[in-house]
């Protein structure tokens, strides 16, 4: 499996212990149905990590380095998939769905994309600072930052770079009692005046 996917193959809902989930799929290789599901559920993210991490005695960030960026938290759709050293979890039954059907908030998938982008620039990074880089590394680097950029700007923008600057304006001087009192007095005077 390519641990480069800058984007997932598809999008599929699946049933874990009991629960439908949504997550995003990479193809073991191209034309196949088999591969990995990353769920978008964070806390299943975490548990899949976990599990991981208790049979394993390397650090799961040496194995992440080595080969599993896009396995280390997701789950197998059958067991002919080899995730890492051979510790996987398998799905039972999942279906492939269109981008447009997702029913997960923006920021959940946000969230898990830029986790695994987080992840895939941490390797690229690390493995130049052993190597020299080439053409075909700024490449695949840009291509990553181009993704991350995307989701990280577009969908985590503080409120303050929303704002119009009248509204601006308005929450400096509503939050400011000195300027409250200026905004009031210069209100009654034009009502006075008028």
């Amino acid at each position: 499996m390519d641990n480069f996917k800058i984007k997932p193959d598809a999008y599929v809902t699946f049933s874990w212990k009991g629960r439908t989930m949504e997550g995003e799929f990479f193809r073991v290789s191209k034309g196949s149905n088999s591969g990995v599901i990353r769920p978008f559920d964070r806390a299943l993210r975490q548990e899949l990590v976990d599990d991981k991490l208790i049979s394993r005695v390397n650090c799961l960030e040496k194995n992440i380095l080595i080969d599993e960026l896009v396995t280390c938290d997701g789950i197998a759709t059958d067991e002919s998939v080899k995730v890492g050293d051979g510790t996987y979890n398998t799905v039972q039954g999942y279906d492939f769905i269109g981008e447009g059907e997702l029913k997960s908030n923006d920021l959940v998938i946000a969230d898990c994309r830029l986790e695994l982008l987080r992840r895939q620039l941490h390797a690229v990074y690390s493995k130049l600072k052993y190597t020299e880089s080439t053409y075909a590394d700024r490449k695949e680097i840009e291509a990553l930052k181009f993704e991350f950029k995307k989701y990280s700007l577009d969908k985590f923008k503080p409120l303050r770079y929303k704002l119009t600057r009248k509204k601006r304006v308005w929450q400096y001087v509503s939050t400011h009692p000195l300027w409250s009192l200026l905004l009031i007095v210069i209100l009654l005077v034009l009502v006075l005046l008028n």
